[in-house]
């Protein structure tokens, strides 16, 4: 079969880009190797700076009433400060929010193959050759929106191994509130989502994990370890049996091409999850994506063009915010460094007010649309 764009992954940054594509008039494939919508490790906390984009998409933001997210919590051990978010977010699970863009997919026309792995990528005289679970497939363009890692994109491995791990909870949290509590080797961030429920997620060193000896074990210590986190998690209480988990989370330097294949969301560079704007990043960048794409369509661009011109798109965007991000992260998680930090940021709030703004961004959508 023939088509003009395969879009590899179907996370957000896939499934926007996808939405855009179609609706501009271009024929779409979309290849996801796991069964969804499902849920996902992930913070669950957008920017504002992405409302109106997802609107533009069809997603009815409004009608679903979510809670948005105007301060900021932050702990050590030793001590907690309050911020108010400039911009601030919304809270929304990953479930629901990529079920309702799945749905508005296939209504713009895409073919959507899930539960499909995409086995190899060979670049072709004119375009690719994806050779997948449900056969051979020739497109004119290929982007991968893999997420961290994928067979398609083999890297070495980091000399740092993380876990991630998720729950939903029930019970009372303010539901203008997004929290990060530190603990030796790590930190948890919580905020609410719909149905009156609370996104708990947190970043953990492997070794850290490895002497605790198991997740209950693990969350039992960062409790005793962080008074401000025992004293929310005491009011909630999981809806899950298990919680989910996610490891060898990579922090690796990537591109925004590889082999000819757009990269776009956690497949092109993650921000570090601190920073709560992966998500955002990885909408707007379908959106670069799509604005490059349109330019060669309209003659503006030539396709030799095209990948440069993404690239230096994508890094005009991201670079700086990323790059901040792990600055920040390196302080994380180490106590003797955290509680100085937040003492310093209490006593001077522009500086955190400073940081916010250097590792986000602003309303990206035109006004018109």
């Amino acid at each position: 079969m023939k088509a003009q764009l395969a879009i590899i992954g179907g996370g957000l940054a896939g499934l926007s880009l996808a939405i855009l594509e179609a609706k501009a008039g271009q024929q779409v494939l979309l290849f996801e190797k796991k069964s969804y919508p499902a849920h996902k490790v992930c913070g669950e906390y957008i920017s504002l700076e992405s409302w109106r984009f997802l609107e533009a998409l069809g997603v009815p933001l409004v009608q679903w009433d979510l809670p948005i997210l105007k301060r900021l919590q932050l702990s050590s051990p030793a001590k907690m400060i309050d911020l108010e978010l400039d911009l601030g977010g919304f809270g929304v699970s990953r479930y629901k929010l990529e079920a309702e863009m799945l749905q508005l997919t296939k209504a713009a026309g895409v073919e959507v193959h899930a539960e499909c792995e995409v086995r190899a990528v060979s670049a072709q005289a004119k375009g690719f050759l994806l050779q997948t679970e449900a056969g051979n497939f020739e497109v004119e363009r290929a982007a991968g929106s893999w997420g961290r890692r994928s067979l398609l994109y083999k890297q070495a491995p980091q000399p740092h191994n993380f876990v991630g791990v998720k729950w939903h909870l029930k019970g009372e949290m303010p539901n203008d509130l997004i929290a990060l509590h530190n603990f030796e080797g790590g930190y948890a961030g919580m905020s609410r989502i719909e149905d009156d429920l609370s996104c708990f997620c947190y970043l953990v060193s492997s070794e850290r994990l490895k002497k605790a000896g198991s997740i209950p074990a693990l969350e039992q210590a960062m409790r005793r370890e962080n008074p401000f986190l025992e004293a929310r998690l005491n009011t909630l209480e999981p809806v899950w049996n298990e919680p989910l988990t996610i490891s060898q989370v990579s922090f690796s330097p990537k591109a925004t091409s590889h082999q000819g294949v757009f990269l776009l969301g956690d497949a092109a560079g993650s921000i570090a999850p601190l920073a709560g704007n992966g998500m955002s990043m990885a909408l707007h960048a379908a959106y670069l994506l799509h604005l490059q794409l349109e330019k060669v369509r309209n003659g503006q661009l030539t396709e030799s063009q095209l990948v440069s011109a993404y690239d230096q798109a994508w890094k005009k965007q991201f670079k700086l915010r990323t790059a901040v991000s792990y600055r920040i992260q390196g302080l994380f998680g180490r106590n003797a460094l955290t509680t100085p930090l937040l003492y310093s940021v209490g006593a001077l709030p522009f500086l955190g007010k400073q940081l916010m703004k250097l590792t986000h961004g602003r309303d990206f959508m035109p006004l018109q649309t």
